[in-house]
């Protein structure tokens, strides 16, 4: 089971919002997965509940990666149709 959709959430100011979404579409494109990217900026709830975390990528609504993202374990989150570990991927210790 394939997942049906990814969100990444970001703004023009995080570095590491650009490489994130690079990785996402390369990786959803080749699987035919839509992605979505949002910006939160001017925006206070998704600023609020984004900012500290960016970029975060969802895939069908879940959490999958904070900071960074991970192409092979992104393949394997999108082909399996869910985040493997069941919460949000590389956080800082």
């Amino acid at each position: 089971m394939t997942a049906g959709r990814v969100v990444v959430y970001g703004a023009p100011d995080c570095s590491l919002c650009g490489p994130a979404k690079e990785i996402v579409r390369e990786v959803a494109g080749r699987l035919g997965v839509p992605v979505e990217e949002v910006d939160i900026s001017g925006d206070e709830m998704l600023e609020r509940r984004y900012r500290p975390r960016l970029p975060v990528v969802e895939i069908d609504g879940r959490t999958a990666f904070v900071y960074a993202v991970d192409a092979g374990e992104l393949e394997d989150a999108l082909l399996t149709g869910q985040d493997a570990q069941g919460d949000a991927r590389h956080r800082p210790s």
